[in-house]
């Protein structure tokens, strides 16, 4: 749906969004009517691309195509004529199973092959970047292609709470950015290591059912709506970014 025969123009943030068997790739305008909003369907034969532009529906069938096939040709001639600055990159994976290893890793070797077909591996020129719910894997894959010297803002929700932040933290994209945030985290608990727990206080729940000794505890945080979590389950370490109406009610959220 996007080809080299029509300019691309200015988008203010791009989004590639996972569901089963579905990918959205919205291309957002500040000016409602230039973004582009595109659909792709896994059917028996191929798949449907749904479309809306100009205020415009359009649908077409590409028989015989993969659905994530027909989603990177499209990314990736973005990637060739798009020329200006986007503010905000997201990618977010809401499913499991083998078609969500199947997208990241073709959206990665879409990365590299249009690197090397245009003789610049950082891509992605966005202002910041909002990485959900994929493995540690994918996002150290594709990290590497956001321009380093654009990209100033990092958010990160890691699948399953596991990332090796060692790893990222070496990437000159998060040296180069002035904020990064990682919503989750685990770590293992030390067992010979000193009390990390005692300068949390006393812990805002104590026990849940099933983990008689699981401990959690909620901070207030300066962006309204949300609270600090961490959790300790006996072994591992959680800390979390939660929303406030996630928090249960006999909790106290502390300072």
């Amino acid at each position: 749906m996007i080809t080299d025969k029509k300019p691309i123009t200015h988008f203010s943030s791009i989004h590639i969004y996972q569901k089963y068997y579905q990918i959205e790739f919205n291309l957002n305008s500040t000016i409602p009517e230039n973004s582009i909003r595109l659909k792709y369907t896994k059917t028996k034969s191929g798949c449907s691309v749904n479309a809306i532009y100009e205020d415009v529906g359009h649908r077409r069938v590409l028989e015989n195509t993969d659905y994530i096939d027909a989603l990177c040709k499209d990314l990736a001639n973005l990637l060739k004529y798009q020329k200006t600055v986007t503010q905000e990159f997201h990618l977010l994976c809401s499913i499991d199973g083998p078609e969500r290893l199947e997208l990241w890793k073709k959206i990665q070797r879409t990365l590299h092959e249009t690197s090397q077909e245009i003789k610049n591996q950082l891509l992605l020129k966005a202002k910041s970047c909002n990485i959900r719910n994929l493995d540690a894997s994918d996002i150290l894959g594709i990290l590497p292609y956001f321009d380093y010297n654009i990209l100033k803002g990092i958010s990160i929700t890691p699948k399953d709470y596991r990332v090796n932040l060692n790893e990222i933290m070496e990437l000159p994209q998060w040296k180069h950015a002035s904020s990064a945030v990682v919503d989750q985290l685990s770590f293992k608990y030390p067992e010979d290591g000193d009390d990390i727990l005692t300068p949390l206080g006393r812990p805002s729940l104590h026990g849940c059912p099933g983990n008689p000794d699981q401990k959690t505890w909620f901070f207030r945080r300066r962006e309204t709506g949300y609270v600090l979590s961490v959790e300790y389950d006996g072994i591992n370490l959680f800390y979390e970014k939660l929303d406030v109406n996630y928090v249960p009610k006999k909790a106290v959220v502390m300072e």
